[in-house]
């Protein structure tokens, strides 16, 4: 027998439990990232359902891998504090990044991602005094139009390593204090 699978069991059990009350922050927090699709936040690129269905993929391995290492760890909660305190940094971090390089495309439902160098012909309109909405007008608000298309490229996928990063760290963070709650409900710690 494979000496992980009473781990998986473990995790197959404490996700089917539907009396527990970790179980269902659990669920929760990995469906969080549909809100997305609602709310509009996360990144545009490649478009707002795969990156809620991805976040949410993300979170679930994330959830199992953490099940397999945190059942073996003694939590602390310095490690919890630590965990929280990156995770704002790491959606701090988002955000900064989808105010620098996302703008409308016109409307605000339809976002796409800047890059940071613009493209040779580009540039010198700019330093005649075109304004960089005139051009993405002109441009049918494509990027590319505007913006050297390896730096598009390259911000579209730090955005979205981005924001993927700020829900791994908080559900690295949230599955930790959530299995050690569990564990000491086991133990009959509470």
């Amino acid at each position: 027998m494979n000496p992980t699978w009473p781990a998986w069991q473990d995790f197959w059990s404490f996700i089917s439990d539907h009396r527990s009350i970790t179980s269902w922050v659990a669920k929760a927090f990995i469906a969080a990232p549909l809100i997305d699709i609602i709310l509009g936040f996360g990144p545009p690129w490649p478009t707002g359902t795969a990156v809620s269905v991805l976040t949410s993929l993300v979170e679930a391995l994330v959830l199992m891998g953490s099940f397999m290492f945190w059942k073996r760890v003694t939590w602390r909660r310095s490690t919890f504090l630590t965990g929280i305190a990156f995770a704002i940094l790491l959606f701090l971090i988002y955000i900064l990044l989808f105010d620098l390089f996302v703008y409308s495309a016109p409307s605000e439902e339809a976002r796409e991602v800047k890059g940071f160098r613009y493209r040779g012909d580009i540039e010198s309109m700019i330093y005649m005094g075109a304004t960089e909405r005139e051009l993405l007008q002109s441009g049918g608000y494509d990027p590319l139009m505007v913006w050297a298309p390896w730096t598009v490229y390259t911000m579209r996928v730090v955005v979205l390593i981005s924001w993927l990063s700020g829900f791994v760290a908080l559900a690295i963070t949230m599955s930790s204090f959530v299995l050690s709650q569990r564990r000491a409900v086991v133990l009959g710690e509470c």
